[in-house]
């Protein structure tokens, strides 16, 4: 990885393995990045919008999701990235706050 990091959240989607958020040396981080295993080199990306550690991560049809997390005080955010425009977007806010949590990756119907 190309920024060290703890507490991430990790996500595979589109055969890349996602380094998202997490904790640093010295603060709370909103940067994701992605390992190709066939380039074997780590690649950033867009940053989330809310530096988010111990974030749960979920895959389901092809988009990626940042859940929860803390960064000072606990989150109930979440946000979405979609590889096809490369960006993070804010969706609905869970009803209570979530950290350290599991979440699921699946594939779509039609895959």
């Amino acid at each position: 990885m190309s920024t060290e990091r703890y507490g991430l959240g990790v996500g595979v989607l589109n055969n890349r393995l996602y380094a998202v958020g997490g904790a640093g040396n010295v603060e709370t981080l909103k940067s994701v990045e992605y390992y190709d295993p066939t380039l074997d080199t780590w690649t950033p990306v867009a940053e989330m919008s809310v530096r988010r550690h111990g974030v749960g991560v979920g895959v389901l049809d092809g988009l990626m999701y940042a859940i929860g997390g803390y960064n000072g005080k606990y989150l109930k955010s979440v946000e979405v990235y979609r590889p096809s425009d490369g960006v993070w977007s804010s969706v609905a806010d869970m009803e209570i706050c979530r950290y350290l949590n599991t979440d699921i990756n699946r594939k779509s119907e039609n895959e």
